[in-house]
């Protein structure tokens, strides 16, 4: 260390010290007690105080600490003492009668810049994160468990302003090329968001400091807590509202794919034949004694007697093959004996239409771009590199609807929605919008992919008129949308406006 450097800022040179720790105001006593545990012959100093008249003397006993410790309350009632900020100030109408000294940690050219707790830097004490980004150092640290905490992408932003980390350090280029891709919900700003960030993070896990620090074992203790009598019947009353909601749900999901099944078995049509001639009646079942017969003209024939019986047939169907049901005997119905014949009965079965396809068939993904607006229908594969594995509890609930409750209307229809938006002039203010469904375009309902692709080659009208979910409406020129999609295809390297299977349209 020495007790001066050449190195300055602006005119003046700066003194040169070794270290600067910046902690919040909780852990500044725990980290001056962890320093002297660690090294005891380092000397220590917390600065406590901000810029005064004896700031030559402040500037003297940092230099002269090998550490400094300070709070981020202290680097934000600084900032204020910054020559740079006062000069960006404007010109007052009159010069300043006491000019205001600068602080002292600006003063000082740093070997290390150390931040803990650096979350703390983001949407909360962004002035704490702009004043970090001034001091001189070189070598900065941003020390933290929690990259992103309730600030969100702030928080990172407010570290990569401390370590200055440019150009993502400035506001309008980190919006641009991470915070707006990455709250979009795309794929692509996940992505992006980690190859930005991956340079400036290095990760230490327990396996990598189980060497250097000597972590005492895990216990476990499960401490079981009482409930007092209200929380315990408020918490049974919730609990036994969620049980029956989940009941319901299960209840109405079973009747949909009941309903499902049964529409699908096609034509059941061969059934059983009216009752001919002299008394013959089919039965699935023989029985005896004396009793009411009921039937059921599925493909499983019973007789259900009074007395005791015996199955004489029954139905069996997989997989479209056919079902034989039937047997030989006789039948005691309301005292009259009745001779019983066997008879087939095919029933077709396949599997349940779903409006949201588990899979494509190896199908290209079809899609449709139109003015920088990019519409796509809604599958499984969709969702999952939209949302990732986890789709069926990342995905909008709107979405999520119509995958385990839509039924198809027809053997096209399909759930069409704006998947993105290229930004462009023509769609300024549309830019945010992401995966909600099209539910028209100018008043005409849109059911598929070739409806929507008809309603806007076909359109006539002034304007593009799209309503989406929650009556959301985006309005465009028809004349600008069509002429601006070419230049719009050729920025983002697409090579055609609409998918191979909507090319004859």
């Amino acid at each position: 260390r020495s007790s001066s450097s050449s190195r300055g800022r602006g005119a003046g040179a700066k003194s040169k010290a070794s270290r600067d720790v910046l902690n919040p105001e909780q852990t500044l006593e725990e980290s001056s007690t962890a320093l002297h545990a660690a090294r005891a012959a380092l000397t220590a100093l917390e600065h406590q105080q901000g810029a005064n008249t004896v700031a030559n003397q402040a500037v003297q006993e940092l230099v002269q600490a090998d550490v400094v410790l300070t709070t981020y309350n202290v680097l934000g009632q600084e900032v204020h003492f910054n020559l740079d900020n006062l000069r960006t100030q404007g010109s007052l109408r009159h010069v300043k009668r006491y000019q205001v000294p600068e602080t002292p940690l600006l003063q000082v050219a740093w070997h290390r810049l150390v931040l803990d707790e650096a979350q703390h830097c983001g949407k909360g004490l962004n002035i704490v994160a702009q004043m970090a980004g001034q001091l001189v150092a070189d070598r900065r640290w941003c020390v933290t468990g929690t990259p992103i905490g309730p600030g969100g992408l702030q928080d990172i932003f407010g570290s990569l302003r401390a370590l200055q980390a440019h150009p993502l350090s400035t506001p309008n280029i980190f919006r641009r090329l991470v915070s707006d891709p990455y709250m979009s919900g795309s794929y692509d700003g996940h992505r992006r968001l980690r190859t930005l960030i991956k340079p400036y993070m290095w990760r230490n896990s327990k396996a990598t400091t189980s060497g250097d620090i000597q972590l005492p074992a895990r216990t476990l203790a499960v401490a079981p807590l009482a409930m007092p009598s209200l929380e315990r019947a408020f918490y049974d009353h919730v609990l036994g509202e969620a049980r029956s909601a989940r009941t319901a749900l299960l209840r109405q999901q079973q009747e949909q794919q009941q309903h499902l099944t049964d529409g699908g078995q096609g034509d059941v049509g061969q059934r059983t034949k009216q009752e001919k001639g002299k008394g013959k009646q089919r039965a699935g079942a023989s029985g005896s004694g004396s009793g009411t017969q009921k039937q059921d003209a599925g493909a499983d024939g019973a007789n259900d007697a009074d007395g005791a019986g015996s199955t004489g047939g029954n139905g069996r169907g997989r997989g479209g093959r056919g079902a034989k049901a039937g047997g030989k005997g006789q039948v005691k119905v309301q005292g009259q004996e009745l001779a019983a014949e066997e008879e087939e009965v095919t029933i077709r079965l396949k599997a349940p239409v779903r409006l949201v396809p588990f899979h494509t068939e190896g199908k290209p993904p079809s899609y449709f771009v139109h003015g920088g607006l990019v519409f796509t229908p809604v599958t499984v594969p969709y969702l999952k590199s939209e949302y990732g594995k986890d789709y069926d509890f990342d995905a909008p609930i709107p979405l999520l609807n119509q995958l385990f409750n839509g039924l198809p209307e027809a053997p096209d229809h399909q759930v069409v929605v704006l998947s993105q938006v290229l930004a462009a002039e023509v769609n300024i203010g549309y830019e945010e919008l992401h995966n909600l469904k099209v539910e028209s375009l100018n008043g005409e309902r849109v059911t598929n992919m070739r409806r929507l692709v008809q309603l806007v080659d076909g359109c006539k009208s002034e304007w593009l008129s799209i309503v989406l979910e929650n009556f959301q409406t985006v309005v465009l020129s028809a004349a600008k949308a069509r002429s601006a999609t070419p230049s719009i295809l050729e920025m983002h390297c697409i090579p055609c406006d609409r998918s191979s299977d909507l090319k004859d349209l």
